[in-house]
């Protein structure tokens, strides 16, 4: 049972590298059936804001150019573009832009859910470094079977509470998707194909999540089960 949640945790590291590649050719294709003439990403966000009467978010390029580094930083209340992002108006980019500012409306309009959830998760998170150094701790101060016990029992409870704190952000991904979905499609910033793409783009994002997930859930149970 042990090899079986193994292989399921290595279908689902392939499963997200074929994510990875799907969403570069979609980029691609957005990029050249690109026809219609929209604003850039970075002036999309404003626009989205206003449109949901949220404060106005400082918006920076990333300076990483070859990761697409996308995102939106709680505490700064920051939106930061990916560099090859900024300035592009095909729909991918519009609609990366457009997810990013949904997740500072979803903050803004949940403000204290929001809030008492992180406030928990950074307890979990706190929680999980600290079984990580006791399964090292024991691996290295006891010895034999002991240690072995000690240290997975460490592992799989530290792996347990990093899936929670990863959980909960299915919520924030899915309603920032389904924010930017109905925003491009209200303001007719796509084409039927170009809505098309913009919807397989945002859906393959909120897979690696769920990816993510289940990899530690099968990790988790792999080394309960050995």
């Amino acid at each position: 049972m042990a090899w079986f949640f193994l292989c399921v945790a290595v279908g689902i590291i392939i499963f997200d590298s074929i994510l990875t590649v799907q969403r570069t050719n979609i980029l691609r294709r957005a990029r050249n059936i690109n026809t219609m003439h929209r604003p850039s990403a970075s002036q999309i966000i404003l626009q989205f804001l206003q449109h949901h009467r949220t404060p106005l978010t400082q918006i920076t390029r990333s300076p990483l150019k070859r990761k697409q580094q996308n995102t939106f930083f709680t505490h700064e209340n920051r939106i930061e573009l990916n560099a090859d992002f900024f300035d592009s108006d095909d729909i991918v980019s519009i609609s990366v832009a457009c997810h990013e500012a949904g997740h500072a409306a979803t903050e803004y309009n949940y403000k204290k859910l929001t809030k008492r959830i992180r406030t928990s998760l950074d307890i979990l998170s706190t929680i999980s470094v600290l079984c990580l150094l006791y399964s090292v701790g024991s691996f290295i101060l006891l010895a034999g079977y002991h240690a072995m016990i000690h240290c997975l029992f460490g592992i799989i409870l530290a792996y347990s509470l990093l899936t929670i704190c990863q959980a909960h952000k299915l919520f924030f991904e899915w309603n920032a998707t389904r924010l930017a979905l109905e925003y491009i499609k209200e303001k007719h910033l796509a084409t039927t194909e170009e809505f098309a793409l913009a919807k397989q783009y945002l859906t393959r994002c909120f897979l690696t999540y769920i990816s993510a997930i289940v990899t530690n859930v099968a990790v988790a149970l792999t080394l309960l089960l050995l």
